[in-house]
């Protein structure tokens, strides 16, 4: 019986192996078929296949804000913790601004442009959309199609992010936006607050926006758990 245990613990920590290894594998694969489909519908939109001009932003707003719609009906429906990819979001045509601005992250990266989120936070509910680079500044842009904040062809690429109460709000008498934070973070202790204005790094934003490479990440935890444990005993 003594000698069951140690075995039992090495067919464990090789499972784990085995395990993270496979999710490791076959979650790159799709974070980087995803890549290349994203990649292609940039080249199908855009002459360049890069977001170089403001054109291109009001190309890539106009092609989302038709392309993703939502059903309010479906606002308060249990959502998983690992919300869905940008693949996923354009296959189905449909997502609420969270899922919107994940896509227009990804393809605005993949272009040339810089970007995250930004939570504009509401007196009745709150909003996503997306912060980029644009003309030696951040630029605000949205392109999910709430007739009452979508963003005017006029305004894409020239609105900054201390300049939130210029954006479309049709809602303001009932919800005006009462601040804007880049990462959401606990509301308390207040020592998180002025963290949550810090820019996301491009690799973190890269990992945040893609579900597969978060499902990669935890593969890879779990692969080195099981080495470790294997190796210890």
């Amino acid at each position: 019986m003594q000698d069951q245990a140690p075995l039992a613990a090495r067919t464990a920590a090789w499972v784990a192996v085995l395990i993270g290894a496979f999710a490791v594998a076959t979650n790159l694969r799709g974070y980087l078929c995803e890549q290349r489909s994203l990649k292609a519908l940039l080249r199908r939109l855009l002459p360049h296949g890069r977001v170089e001009t403001r054109e291109d932003l009001i190309t890539l707003k106009r092609f989302l804000s038709a392309s993703i719609s939502y059903d309010l009906s479906k606002r308060h429906d249990r959502r998983p913790l690992l919300r869905q990819s940008a693949a996923t979001t354009l296959a189905r045509g449909e997502g609420f601004c969270g899922e919107n601005a994940r896509v227009a992250i990804r393809l605005l990266n993949l272009g040339g442009v810089r970007a995250h989120r930004l939570y504009l936070q509401g007196k009745q509910w709150s909003h996503v959309l997306v912060e980029h680079d644009w003309e030696n500044g951040p630029r605000l842009f949205d392109s999910h199609p709430d007739p009452g904040t979508l963003l005017r062809d006029e305004d894409v690429g020239r609105i900054g992010p201390s300049e939130f109460e210029r954006l479309p709000n049709a809602y303001h008498e009932l919800n005006p936006w009462l601040a804007s934070f880049r990462i959401k973070l606990p509301q308390r202790p207040t020592l998180w607050r002025p963290l949550s204005q810090c820019r996301p790094p491009r690799l973190l934003v890269a990992v945040a926006e893609s579900p597969d490479l978060l499902r990669a990440l935890a593969g890879l935890a779990l692969l080195c758990a099981g080495l470790l444990a294997a190796s210890a005993l």
